[in-house]
């Protein structure tokens, strides 16, 4: 085991390395949601997770599952073949079992709590004033299921400042970059032991925003979906609550384009589609539900089709009440 102590954007981690210097040809990563160790709502483990499914994507190089992608029968286990159904998923997508990783973090909260003395202008006591000061640790680790195998561990801690003002589309951006530097941090650590394909060049030739709605209705540990506390507020309260969630993974969304979102199946909202798309049907404004007949559960799955062959990808495609196919070319 080979431990090293690395910035990894500001933030100090912990490194912990298998030893050897054998090489692994990786060509596709499954992500798990991401634990968290408290009180906290489901939602937040899916979008810390699509977080990860982000940095993957940067690489370029690997075919990606997002955590609703597969199923997991015992989280903590490391022998993801017989615990997950990630293997036969990532197989369906052209990953043989001996070229698969899997990404799988958790994070915890340590709060600590001092009280001091209070004393009044005269130097008599008036009671006890109490200070806490939150500690944020983030884990991720990287394994190979085919051997039942951690290749990588990494740990980094932050402070948590518990009176900060916070957005409600992130209710902890600490946690959302610690992952994210984490998962940078684990491919530029492991990079030299893993031979992957080459960096795929072909571009969709359409922007889109990700839907939220996957990480609405995302239960974990027997945490209730936020689709049944959304259910039990008032309209006003639901609208406000529900385009918060909305903004975690499309910043520019707006009730309408939300309920466009809740009137259809998962899918990506076209924001601009370019001149080949276009002409081929594409619109802006288009909600994207399917992918070659595959859910569109996220950026992952597009992601996967540009590494694919093919001349162009069949696009099912939500227009209001009508249903469309477009054939998006592709370079």
């Amino acid at each position: 085991m080979v431990l090293a102590a690395a910035s990894c954007g500001g933030l100090k981690a912990n490194v912990r390395l298998t030893g050897g210097d054998d090489v692994f040809k990786v060509s596709g990563v499954g992500v798990y949601p991401v634990v968290l160790k408290w009180d906290a709502p489901a939602y937040l483990s899916y979008e810390r997770a699509m977080t990860i499914v982000g940095e993957a994507l940067a690489t370029e190089r690997l075919v990606v599952l997002g955590p609703t992608e597969f199923t997991i029968e015992e989280l903590e286990s490391q022998d993801v073949l017989n615990h997950s159904t990630l293997p036969a998923a990532l197989a369906a997508h052209g990953v043989p079992p001996a070229e698969q990783l899997a990404l799988r973090a958790w994070a915890e909260q340590r709060v600590q709590s001092q009280a001091h003395e209070l004393y009044d202008p005269s130097g008599r006591k008036a009671g006890l004033a109490r200070d806490e000061q939150a500690t944020l640790v983030v884990h991720l680790e990287v394994i190979l299921p085919a051997a039942r195998r951690v290749l990588a561990t990494l740990e980094a801690t932050r402070e948590v400042d518990l009176f900060a003002d916070r957005a409600a589309s992130d209710p902890l951006p600490e946690l959302t970059e610690t992952v994210r530097a984490l998962t940078k941090k684990a491919f530029d650590a492991l990079g030299p032991r893993l031979a992957m394909p080459e960096k795929s060049r072909r571009e969709a030739g359409f922007t889109f925003a990700t839907s939220d709605r996957p990480g609405i209705d995302f239960t974990l540990q027997a945490r209730p979906p936020f689709s049944a506390t959304l259910a039990k507020l008032d309209l006003l309260d639901r609208d406000v609550a529900r385009l918060e969630r909305y903004h975690a993974l499309d910043p520019e969304a707006t009730n309408r384009r939300c309920n466009v979102y809740d009137a259809q199946p998962y899918g990506l909202y076209i924001v601009h589609a370019e001149a080949p798309a276009a002409a081929a049907g594409l619109r802006d404004g288009d909600l994207v539900t399917a992918v070659d007949g595959e859910p569109a559960l996220g950026p992952q799955v597009v992601a996967r089709r540009l590494r694919a062959d093919g001349a162009a990808m069949k696009l099912t495609v939500a227009r209001g009440k009508d249903t469309a196919e477009v054939l998006a070319p592709l370079p």
